[in-house]
């Protein structure tokens, strides 16, 4: 069980490391282990400075982040999805916007509640006709 704990060098940091042994005493402590040392830590755990426990991970995701530093971890992490947002939105904006221009009757533009312009936008495409 891996177990996420208050560090005992720095307070306001917390680590996630395996707890590898249950100490016996009145109060539960823990020996831990982080994956990538070979030896046990060298202070046990004990229970108030647990704050919770590792359910699920994305393998390799935490050296991908900690290499996105600076600029190019903000570009990548907030710039790359904010883009992607962007482009998805102008898209449907332009989509909504050709199907609107392309109802008219006579030359004129219909105005259309939004649920007639769905029901148009079906019959146009060759969906089902809209009921009267």
């Amino acid at each position: 069980m891996v177990i996420v704990f208050r560090d005992p060098g720095s307070a306001d940091r917390l680590v996630a490391h395996r707890a590898v042994k249950r100490w016996p005493g009145e109060t539960s402590s823990w020996q831990t282990q982080g994956d990538a040392n070979r030896d046990p830590d060298p202070w046990p755990v004990a229970a108030d400075d647990v704050r919770g426990r590792v359910r699920w991970g994305v393998p390799g995701l935490g050296s991908v982040v900690s290499k996105l530093s600076g600029w190019p971890g903000a570009v990548a992490l907030v710039g790359f999805p904010l883009g992607l947002l962007a482009v998805s939105e102008c898209s449907d904006y332009m989509r909504r916007r050709q199907a609107r221009s392309s109802l008219t009757a006579n030359g004129q533009r219909l105005h259309l509640a939004p649920t007639q312009l769905a029901a148009a936008n079906l019959h146009s495409e060759g969906g089902p006709t809209p009921s009267s």
